[in-house]
């Protein structure tokens, strides 16, 4: 893991000079067949990151804090079950680090990697797939991200998330159809399932960013928006007209103008744009 001083580029030679600027490495390097596969999160001066698992061994990965102004690692800890595989799947909210990854959902304290302000390697709350081969899957009370998630919303102590689970995923794993889910609230204090939801076949919302705001829940699908009540769950309306993306896609909301912002595919397909709705 590594960072770039940018302050040491000249912007005022020509485009055609190549500049070479050593980066800083501070952790690492890392063990064969691992390697830093989630986007790093930053939080008052300190960068929360994680290393994947060696061979995707449930546990392998490490979760570690590193101070930018001393320069120095703060804590770090294997995880408990978790592989370190997501895009955008680390949050920082107040005294608490979130993580969603393919393979579970936790919270730690940020500041010691533990479950409190004693040094522990202990988490807040923990959930992971208890699995030891994919036949083995039983995912009916299983909580988990998207190994290629982008990302979680945070919003009044619930956290919103999609993972990688199809209509088509009893095809390739033990699982029956009434126990799909793909949009999950979680209570953030607990950990505790508020809500979870599953579009109908054929689509799904495969690691898309939910955005909340206005206590409604925007979830993209590739058959348009679907719009959930944030507290309760209940779908409040599918707006087909709009051709989302419902594959890895980031969301984001405008609050100045109250618009969520999400991808859109045109009629063709083969270009996108972005398309921005008035939050209700």
């Amino acid at each position: 893991m590594c960072s770039l001083d940018t302050t040491l580029v000249d912007f005022d030679v020509a485009v055609d000079i190549i500049q070479i600027i050593a980066p800083h490495c501070f952790h690492g390097p890392a063990p064969e067949q691992t390697g830093y596969f989630a986007r790093p999160c930053v939080d008052e001066g300190v960068v929360y990151f994680m290393r994947t698992a060696r061979l995707q061994e449930p546990g392998g990965s490490v979760i570690a804090a590193w101070d930018i102004a001393s320069d120095t690692i703060l804590w770090e800890r294997n995880s408990n079950g978790l592989v370190g595989e997501t895009i955008e799947g680390m949050e920082v909210e107040g005294d608490w680090l979130y993580i969603v990854e393919g393979w579970g959902v936790t919270c730690i304290n940020k500041r010691t990697g533990g479950a409190n302000d004693s040094m522990s390697t202990g988490e807040r709350w923990l959930h992971t797939a208890p699995v030891t081969g994919l036949d083995s899957w039983e995912l009916k009370d299983l909580i988990h991200g998207d190994g290629y998630g982008m990302g979680t919303w945070l919003y009044e102590g619930k956290m919103y998330f999609t993972n990688s689970v199809h209509s088509n995923t009893p095809n390739y794993i033990n699982i029956a159809k009434s126990d799909l889910r793909n949009i999950f609230c979680l209570d953030l204090a607990s950990g505790r399932l508020v809500w979870s939801a599953m579009p109908p076949h054929p689509t799904a919302s495969l690691g898309a960013k939910p955005v909340v705001a206005n206590g409604k829940a925007y979830i993209p699908n590739d058959t348009g928006i679907r719009l959930y009540d944030a507290n309760t769950g209940r779908l409040l309306g599918v707006d087909t007209s709009i051709p989302l993306s419902g594959i890895y896609n980031y969301g984001q909301f405008y609050e100045e103008k109250g618009y969520v912002i999400y991808v859109c595919y045109d009629e063709n397909r083969n270009t996108n744009r972005l398309v921005a709705i008035e939050a209700e």
